[in-house]
């Protein structure tokens, strides 16, 4: 029968390294980030050309919009044009694990690249 006590040491030592294991992803998400916007221009994307690189519809966009999983962008003098940032767009990809695949279809995370929403706007 094993000994409670060493269970116990056991366990909490294990938690510490998760605790430690989680605070360093924190800094490598907090590092990626900034990376990431450094190295993405802040552009703005019309609907239809945000819909070509998902490879959806630009109603699609605008539902996406509405429901709050695409921060919209106003634009023109009288903000009732709409626009998406190519960040927000690549956070909504990277956060729900789709990549664009050159053909711009989305798939799951390994299927293709986030490469190619890239090179397709910069």
């Amino acid at each position: 029968m094993a000994d409670p006590m060493l269970f116990a040491a056991t366990l909490r030592a294990q938690a510490a390294l998760l605790q430690q294991q989680a605070a360093a992803l924190e800094t490598l998400a907090a590092c990626l980030e900034e990376h990431m916007r450094a190295a993405v221009p802040d552009r703005v994307l019309s609907l239809d050309e945000a819909a070509g690189l998902l490879g959806v519809s630009p109603d699609s966009v605008r539902r996406l919009i509405a429901q709050g999983a695409l921060p919209v962008v106003r634009l023109g003098p009288t903000g009732r044009r709409q626009g998406v940032r190519l960040q927000s767009l690549l956070r909504y990809l990277a956060e729900r694990e789709v990549w664009v695949t050159p053909a711009g279809r989305g798939h799951k995370k390994g299927a293709g690249r986030t490469g190619a929403v890239l090179e397709a706007v910069t």
